[in-house]
């Protein structure tokens, strides 16, 4: 039989043969041991007759399908155990590990209860042992301490018994208290036996001190080695050492300055000793020090010294006595500059340069009073000497400006000399004494001179005030530039008495030359308002034809003059700023001018207003002269630059409805 043209019964024969190869996989060994047949019956059912080819072929695929699932679950299923029995042998080969190390730590606690039980049975022969060695220690610094007992005790007892001996033997006693008292300061605490060795070497050194300052003033190096050493062995060589820096010192302190009577012959003999000090004694010290050491001993040697040394009454007597303070504190200055070049010029000195500013802060110290009273002195002399009270007005006021021009020099010379030599901080206090008491006479002085008064009693004239005004801004200029120069961050000057002084000049001479202009026009007003009887022929004229009265006139005349001579002294730059000054505001000469002019002009029209009084109760023809004078006051007045006309505009307003109404 065919079956798609494939023979049937070979493709159920290899089908058969392939379901009995899984089943047999598939089922247990023990089945197919005992001759399970469940696959041959399953392929024999298949053959049995009136079974159709395609019947077996679907049967046939089923079942192989089925066999197929169920052997890969059984392959998976083999799989996953076949994992868990690597696992296992893993997990086995760890334990085995394991086991190799906890035997090997089984031996080593084995080998370590055996050396603990070996370290037990040493233990107490290695406690005696130590107990041994702590007791032989103590024994051994008792033995010490009673030996260097004793041998103190007996060393102490040889010096008082050692006086006529050699001081070698008693110097050898004390080194022997010394190692003695050496050993038993290491072991025990002992101030009792501290101060007494101390007094023991005190006692002994007395003498030899006064062998060192000879030595030392002699240069007499062998025996300065000889003490030298004795100081060391007696731990005492600082104390030798500060007897060299007293013996320096001394000289500078003690020495004798009653000969010496001029500040050059004082710096000079300081200069003198400083160097002798550097070169011979430097010599000495240099034996003993190094260079660094020896030079600082001497700075402070000569430190020393100056501090001790007395200058203050030489100076005070020298510098009241000298002529000219001002060039004193440029010598001094000069003195202090030229020793210091001379100085850093010598390699072997230059090392000491700090001695100068040692040497120039005690000279400075001693000298700031008498140099701050000499400047006190100078600059009040030189105000004693000017004269404002007398019968020739120009004349002091031309020595005035004289005074100014050389005392603002000499009061810029002391401080200028005053800062170079003391520094610009500590000049303060040097010069602001003369300045302060020069400005206060300088001030009292000013406030009792009455410029603006003639010797009898009468005003002066407007030309001169106006002088004077231009030596106020002289004065103010000047103490201004005094004020920069003598100024600085705690510092300030006064000038507030000046500036007072000044505001009151320029205000007398606006006052002074207006009452120059009015007093006539006053006067003349006065008379036209006395009249009593009306002028018909004033009256009867038209106002065109009406002039103005002389007074007027006049008037106008005088302020263009005065207005002219503004002009030409606002030429003077002190004038200029005795009103730029007073004016208290920013303004360049054009501006200030017409600012006087407007102040000026201002008290002439009030004066004016004031003086023609009452409108409505004058006269008709009084009326008319006054509304001319009145608008040719307007008009001279606004071709002087003045624009504040309002008040004349007021009263011009008022008069002419009086005119116009009689």
């Amino acid at each position: 039989m065919y079956f798609g043209g494939v023979d049937s019964t070979s493709m159920i024969r290899s089908s058969s043969i392939t379901i009995c190869n899984k089943m047999s996989l598939l089922l247990p060994m023990e089945s197919l041991l005992s001759g399970d047949t469940k696959a041959i019956d399953f392929v024999s059912r298949l053959c049995e007759a009136g079974t159709t080819g395609e019947a077996r072929k679907s049967a046939l695929t089923q079942a192989l399908t089925s066999l197929d699932s169920e052997y890969a679950a059984r392959f998976s299923d083999l799989s996953i155990r076949k994992k868990e029995l690597q696992d296992s042998k893993y997990k086995y080969e760890n334990l085995t590990d394991i086991a190799e190390s906890l035997g090997h730590l089984q031996d080593s606690i084995d080998d370590n209860r055996r050396q603990l039980k070996h370290s037990e049975t040493s233990l107490t022969s290695t406690g005696n042992v130590l107990e041994y060695d702590a007791a032989k220690t103590r024994s051994h610094k008792l033995i010490q301490i009673i030996t260097a007992r004793i041998q103190y005790d007996r060393a102490k007892e040889a010096l008082k018994d050692s006086d006529g001996e050699e001081p070698a033997k008693r110097l050898a006693y004390i080194i022997d208290l010394q190692n003695a008292h050496e050993t038993l300061q290491t072991h025990l605490s002992t101030p009792a036996l501290n101060t007494e060795l101390e007094e023991l070497k005190d006692g002994f050194l007395a003498w030899q001190g006064a062998a060192l300052v000879f030595a030392i003033q002699q240069a007499d190096y062998t025996k300065l080695h000889e003490i030298q050493k004795i100081y060391q062995s007696l731990a005492r060589q600082e104390e030798f050492t500060g007897i060299f820096r007293r013996v320096c010192s001394s000289r500078l302190k003690d020495l004798d300055l009653s000969n010496i009577d001029t500040i050059q012959n004082l710096f000079a003999t300081l200069n003198r000793e400083v160097e002798y000090i550097l070169e011979h004694y430097l010599t000495v010290i240099r034996r003993f020090k190094n260079e660094k050491e020896a030079s600082a001993i001497l700075n402070k040697a000569v430190a020393e010294g100056l501090e001790n040394l007395d200058l203050s009454a030489p100076l005070s007597s020298m510098v009241g006595e000298h002529e000219d303070p001002i060039g004193l504190c440029s010598f001094i200055n000069n003195s202090f500059n030229d020793y210091h070049e001379r100085i850093m010029r010598d390699e072997s000195k230059a090392k000491f340069v700090d001695l100068i500013g040692i040497i120039k802060e005690k000279a400075l110290k001693n000298i700031e009073a008498p140099i701050r009273s000499a400047f006190t002195n100078i600059a009040l002399n030189k105000l004693n000497g000017l004269e404002l009270k007398g019968s020739s007005h120009r004349q002091h006021v031309e020595n005035l400006n004289t005074f100014l021009t050389e005392t603002v020099q000499l009061l810029e010379d002391i401080i200028v000399k005053s800062s170079n030599l003391f520094g610009e901080q500590k000049a303060v206090n040097v010069y602001k004494h003369a300045l302060e008491r020069f400005l206060d006479n300088l001030s009292t002085k000013l406030k009792s001179w009455e410029y603006y008064k003639s010797s009898t009693g009468q005003s002066r004239s407007v030309d001169d005030i106006f002088i004077v005004c231009s030596s106020s801004g002289h004065i103010v200029h000047a103490l201004q530039e005094v004020k920069k120069l003598a100024e600085n961050e705690t510092y300030k000057l006064n000038l507030k008495p000046f500036t007072r002084f000044n505001t009151q000049c320029c205000d007398r001479i606006l006052k002074r030359v207006a009452e120059s202009v009015v007093e006539k026009m006053r006067d003349s007003i006065h008379s036209i308002k006395k009249e009593e009887t009306d002028d018909t022929h004033t009256r009867s004229l038209p106002l065109f034809s009406i002039s103005p009265h002389e007074y007027m006139t006049n008037a106008a005349q005088d302020l263009l003059h005065l207005f002219h001579k503004f002009e030409q002294f606002f030429l003077d730059d002190n004038f200029i700023n005795a009103f730029h000054v007073a004016l208290k505001k920013k303004m360049e000469g054009d501006e200030i001018l017409k600012s006087i002019i407007a102040d000026i002009s201002g008290r002439v029209v009030a004066d004016f207003i004031d003086t023609v009084g009452e409108v409505n109760a004058l006269r008709h023809s009084h009326a008319k002269q006054f509304l001319v004078d009145t608008t040719f006051l307007k008009d001279a007045l606004f071709d002087l630059r003045y624009d504040n006309l309002e008040e004349l505009t007021k009263q011009e307003e008022k008069l002419k409805k009086i005119v116009e109404k009689k």
